[in-house]
């Protein structure tokens, strides 16, 4: 089904780590050219505002905590010190930073926000009384959900554009289901292939470089996959788990290094996101071999101040990522790599039992 314009939910953005200036929710800039209108309501912008707000606070709580910690454990004199909170109580506030960071992704993208203002009250209190989705049993505080879906049914309709919402709330997802207007879609990348004209000689060309790969060939496609790939792993910050009988815990430091990807070569594992003049943009899966190094401090109290040993561990970590990559050209010999963006990484990583290393320590 072809669809005129799309629109997102709350919940993907926080699924996309509220990443707007890279990764999958950069890709949205492509609407921008008008080739489908992008809308967003007013009711997720808020709710993405808040998010971010509340995220640009708790970074700036972790600068100034980080500060302290660092004066208190002597690692800088008074004039870097000085230096340092000067430089944090320059920034922007919470407020500002989050406007700023959106207020830019909305005009690269070109969306149109769809105003909560013109929610149809009488037919929103019959949604509430009957009740209908999104106000189903356990769920009658969803005004918000409902005023986004009422008021983006509405400017389909009055627009005659077919609307392809990108949700996995299952309140939307049942008031997509029975709606004229709007569609739902839960995937983000199969979202964006539907938006892709003529994508047929880019499928080609992918589903032959990726089994070219697999057997051997393209090994400098491959070569320079594995060393931008390979950058992008080494900057995930994943969480860290372990258990200890006897100690309390705390991460100083980790790494975590490639060793090895092997892309999947069947032709549901990869997607079209993007088609340009002189290439295209690729949402590709791999298989993952990387080496995780943690150090870990270990503590005789909850509050940490008695220190008591340290260790370095080790584990090898195996995982599936979705991985955007820019191809130009338009033939498998001689196709170039101009980008590649890790869409997804693993979230935490299990070290198992972990203790003090003992191996220096002398009677």
């Amino acid at each position: 089904m072809k669809y005129d314009a799309v629109t997102l939910d709350t919940n993907i953005f926080d699924q996309k780590h509220l990443n707007l200036e890279r990764g999958i929710l950069a890709q949205f800039k492509q609407f921008a050219e008008g080739s489908a209108t992008f809308v967003l309501s007013e009711v997720v912008l808020r709710e993405v505002f808040r998010h971010l707000q509340s995220d640009a606070d708790l970074a700036k709580q972790q600068l100034e905590t980080a500060i302290r910690q660092s004066a208190l454990a002597r690692l800088f004199d008074a004039k870097t010190l000085a230096s340092l909170k000067t430089l944090v109580g320059g920034g922007l506030d919470a407020s500002d930073a989050a406007n700023r960071s959106l207020r830019n992704w909305t005009g690269l993208t070109g969306c149109e926000i769809v105003r909560a203002s013109g929610a149809n009250i009488e037919r929103l209190i019959e949604m509430y009384f009957a009740p209908e989705v999104p106000f189903e049993a356990g769920r009658k505080h969803e005004f918000p959900d409902a005023i986004a879906l009422i008021t983006l049914e509405d400017w389909a309709k009055t627009n005659g554009k077919k609307l392809l919402a990108i949700t996995r709330d299952k309140g939307w997802i049942s008031f997509c289901g029975k709606s004229e207007w709007i569609d739902a879609e839960q995937d983000v990348s199969s979202a964006l292939q539907r938006f892709q004209a003529h994508t047929e000689s880019a499928r080609r060309l992918v589903a032959s470089l990726l089994s070219s790969i697999a057997a051997g060939g393209r090994q400098d496609f491959k070569n320079e996959l594995d060393q931008r790939l390979g950058r992008e792993i080494a900057e995930i910050e994943p969480e860290i788990e372990a258990y200890s009988d006897d100690f309390y815990w705390s991460v100083v430091d980790f790494d975590v290094r490639l060793k090895d990807i092997s892309p999947l070569t069947s032709a549901d594992s990869f997607k079209i996101i993007q088609t340009q003049k002189d290439g295209f943009v690729a949402q590709i899966t791999v298989e993952t071999t990387a080496r995780v190094n943690a150090e870990f401090n270990y503590f005789a109290d909850a509050a940490h101040d008695r220190k008591i040993g340290e260790s370095r561990e080790s584990i090898a970590a195996e995982f599936r990522a979705d991985v955007l990559v820019s191809i130009r050209g338009d033939a498998v010999d001689d196709c170039t790599l101009a980008d590649v963006e890790l869409v997804n990484a693993p979230v935490e990583l299990d070290f198992g039992d972990i203790g003090p290393d003992y191996s220096g320590y002398e009677e």
